[in-house]
């Protein structure tokens, strides 16, 4: 009951804080441009938005409470999101953004790819400060979590690089649960072991949200971020969270402009 009064507060003050800014002091105006951007670079920062926010989890960093969402390109490739993505760093210090955060680094996993890190500031560092314990011991050293988060934007940061290296690490700052990504970690090293750590990691039930297999998304049609969730007795309350935060984002969105809400919301 406690729980589910609180996502329901969650959705509240989510509305709240974007009828009651700035930008949006006069609902009836809000399709008037709120940013200095040309109609040609609206459009191409519609599809970069499309694909951060809703082809890609980015939606419940930038509205909900992800810490980081990522998007993956090709480095050779010429693909929209890539084309976009180097237009908007281009034009991203045009902005007042203080409360988000780009990376980039090249994939520890799949050659030839680079990972794209979009960061929610404050969630990211409530999650290294309440997984403290877990980022030490991996790391082997003490870090400042204030100093860690935004050296996101240095490719050549010691942290991140090792955070790349770590399923675990990586999946807690995913936002995909402690436990999840520990049992997602253990299962990849002894999940073909003839070691009792083996064999309870291949006897743990598991399941993931649903997918579908559409490949291009709106504010209006997006899906739940993917989890895989184990154990016997998993625990739901980050799907029922972001099912509430998909709820609110949907309502955000309702007969407002793309760029402009992903804008504001950038530099609020």
């Amino acid at each position: 009951m406690k729980h589910c009064l609180k996502l329901k507060l969650y959705l509240a003050a989510l509305l709240f804080c974007f009828f009651f800014t700035p930008c949006n002091a006069d609902t009836r105006t809000f399709q008037k441009p709120c940013f200095p951007v040309t109609q040609d670079e609206r459009i191409w920062l519609q599809e970069f938005f499309r694909d951060l926010l809703f082809n890609n989890p980015g939606a419940y960093t930038l509205y909900g409470s992800k810490p980081i969402s990522i998007a993956f390109y090709y480095h050779n490739s010429a693909d929209r999101f890539k084309v976009n993505y180097e237009k908007w760093k281009a034009i991203k210090d045009r902005f007042s953004i203080r409360q988000y955060l780009f990376g980039e680094f090249p994939s520890k996993f799949v050659e030839g790819v680079d990972i794209v890190f979009f960061v929610n500031v404050e969630s990211t560092l409530r999650m290294l400060l309440n997984n403290y314990a877990d980022f030490r011991r991996v790391l082997g050293r003490d870090f400042d979590p204030f100093e860690a988060v935004f050296e996101v934007e240095n490719p050549d940061s010691s942290f991140w690089r090792s955070v790349m290296q770590s399923h675990a690490l990586l999946g807690i700052l995913l936002g995909f649960g402690q436990d999840n990504a520990w049992f997602f970690e253990w299962k990849g090293e002894h999940g073909n072991e003839q070691s009792l750590l083996g064999r309870f990691v291949r006897s743990l039930p598991w399941g993931t949200s649903e997918r579908d297999d559409e490949e291009e998304h709106d504010p209006q049609h997006f899906l739940l971020p993917v989890y895989t969730i184990y154990g016997q007795f998993p625990n739901d309350e980050l799907l029922e969270q972001s099912k509430l935060e998909q709820e609110a984002i949907i309502a955000l969105y309702k007969g407002r402009d793309e760029v402009d809400l992903a804008l504001k919301w950038l530099t609020r």
